[in-house]
C-alpha cells in the first residue's frame, strides 16, 4: 500500500513515590506467574512502577519456510510524572524462565514507535509522564518446540530527571508483566491468485511499511495490515514488466485474475476511481481514507474479511450480498488508490472497513517456494532481472510467505 528462575518471591520494593500504589499494568490475562529473583545489575525489581504495558492482540504462531513467527506489539503508557528510560527488554518463556529475546541500544531503539510525539533526538526510549509508545515485537522459533505458548515481558528502566543530584547513584528498576498467551491458530485460505513467480512484498517481517500501519479510525487504533502481502508478478524474463514501465498493460501481473480465497458473502464493493500512472508522483485521485484503497472487494468468510485493494476499474464481477466460493474469480490485479504499479494488495482482518480494525494471522493451504529478494525496493531501483529462482517443485503447506518470497501458486482447474 516485515525474534525465572524459580524460588520465594523476593521483598517487593515501595514505590518510588514512597505511596502504596496498585499495580497499573493490563495484559490481555491476568493469570499470574511465580516472581523472579531480583534482577542482576543493580536493577531492584519494581513492579509498580506506573508503567501500563498492553498488548492489543494477542499473538499467534505462524509458520513459515524457516520456523514460526510471532508479531505483536507491546503499547507502553507512563501513568505517572516522573520520566523513566527505557534501557532493555526481555521476553521471558513463563514456563521454563528462558530467555527468548533480549533488545536494547539500536535494536530496541529500531523497534519503537512514538506517534504523535516530537522526541528530541536522543530520547527516543525517554517516557515521561503522560507519553505513550508502541513496541514492535517478532519472535522466531526455528525449531519444533520452541514455540512457547505463554510469556513476560521484563522492562529495564531507570529514572531520568533533570534536578537528580550528578553525585548520587542512579535509580535502576526493573518491572516483570503478567503473562500474555499465545491465542489460536492462523486461519487456512486457498490461493488468491493463480500460476507462477508471485512475490510477496512488503510481506511478513517486523519492519514492513505494513506491519507498523497503526492507524486510527473511528477512534479505535489498529493494525489491519499485520499481516497484508502486496503480490507482484515477475515474468518469465525476471522482471515485473515486459515493455514501457509507466502503462499498466506492461506490468505481468496486470489484469491477473483474482480469486476468492474461502467460500463467503461480499460484503463491500468499491469500484470506479481512476488508475495510476506507474511510478507517478501524481496519483489519478486524491488518496483519503475512502481512495487509499482504490476499487476494491471485501469477502466476509466465517466472521472475518478478506480485503482485495488496487483492483483494475470495471473488472470487479461481483456485488455486495453475492455469495461466492472458493476460486471464484471475483476482479483482475490493477493499479488503483493508493499504489504504485499494478499488485494486489491482500490481508485478513476483523472489520469491514479496508484499513480498520486489527489484521489477523493466515496461512495458504499450499503453494511452490522459488525465491527470496531480500529488499524489494533495491531490486526494483536496480533494473536487474532475477535469473536465480529454484525450479518449481518445493511444496509448501499451511505457511504464509515472509516478505520478498517468490512463489507459485497451484492452478485451478
Amino acid at each position: 500500500m516485515v525474534t525465572v528462575t524459580r524460588g520465594s518471591p523476593p521483598r517487593r520494593a515501595t514505590s518510588p513515590t514512597g505511596s502504596c500504589a496498585s499495580l497499573l499494568l493490563l495484559s490481555l490475562l491476568a493469570t499470574a506467574v511465580p516472581a523472579s529473583e531480583q534482577p542482576p545489575g543493580g536493577y531492584e525489581r519494581q513492579d509498580a512502577l506506573g508503567l501500563e504495558v498492553r498488548v492489543p492482540l494477542a499473538p499467534t504462531w505462524i509458520a513459515t519456510r524457516d520456523g514460526r513467527h510471532a508479531l505483536y506489539e507491546l503499547h507502553v503508557s507512563n501513568l505517572r510524572p516522573h520520566a523513566l528510560l527505557l534501557e532493555r527488554i526481555e521476553v521471558v518463556d513463563a514456563a521454563s524462565g528462558k530467555v527468548l529475546q533480549a533488545l536494547d541500544g539500536e535494536r530496541l531503539r529500531g523497534s519503537v514507535e512514538r506517534r504523535g510525539l516530537r522526541v528530541a533526538e536522543g530520547e527516543e526510549l525517554v517516557w515521561r509522564g503522560g507519553q505513550h509508545g508502541v513496541i514492535y515485537m517478532e519472535l522466531v522459533a526455528n525449531e519444533p518446540g520452541q514455540a512457547t505458548s505463554s510469556v513476560v515481558h521484563r522492562l529495564y528502566v531507570s529514572l531520568v530527571a533533570d534536578d537528580v543530584d550528578a553525585t548520587k547513584p542512579r535509580r535502576l528498576w526493573m518491572m516483570e508483566t503478567l503473562p500474555v498467551r499465545f491465542d489460536g491458530v492462523p486461519r487456512v485460505l486457498g490461493p488468491p491468485l493463480r500460476g507462477e513467480g508471485w512475490m510477496a512484498g512488503n510481506g511478513l517481517a517486523n519492519d514492513s511499511e505494513h506491519r507498523r500501519a497503526l492507524i486510527p479510525i473511528n477512534g479505535r487504533a489498529g493494525i489491519a495490515q499485520r499481516y497484508a502481502i502486496d503480490w507482484v508478478k515477475v515474468g518469465p524474463n525476471g522482471l515485473l514488466t515486459h515493455g514501457d514501465r509507466k502503462l499498466n498493460s506492461s506490468y505481468y501481473g496486470y489484469g491477473e485474475p483474482v480469486l476468492a480465497v474461502a467460500d463467503g458473502r461480499i460484503a463491500v464493493v468499491r469500484d470506479g476511481i481512476a488508475e495510476n500512472v506507474p511510478f507517478s508522483e501524481q496519483p489519478a485521485v486524491q488518496i483519503t481514507l475512502d481512495t487509499a484503497a482504490g476499487n476494491h472487494v471485501m469477502l466476509e468468510t466465517e466472521g472475518q474479511y478478506v480485503l482485495y485493494a488496487h483492483l483494475r476499474p470495471g473488472s470487479i464481477r461481483v456485488k455486495p450480498g453475492d455469495q461466492v466460493r472458493r476460486g471464484d474469480v471475483i476482479a483482475e490485479v490493477g493499479n488503483s488508490g493508493q499504489s504504485d504499479a499494478p499488485h494486489l494488495h491482500f490481508h485478513l482482518s476483523d472489520t469491514p472497513v479496508s484499513l480498520a480494525g486489527e489484521g489477523l494471522p493466515f496461512v495458504f493451504d499450499a503453494y511452490d517456494y522459488r525465491g527470496n529478494v531480500a529488499n524489494l525496493d533495491a531490486w526494483l531501483e536496480s533494473g536487474e532481472a532475477l535469473h536465480d529462482l529454484q525450479p518449481p517443485g518445493d511444496r509448501r503447506t499451511g505457511e504464509m510467505p515472509l516478505s520478498g518470497d517468490v512463489v507459485d501458486f497451484p492452478r485451478m482447474p
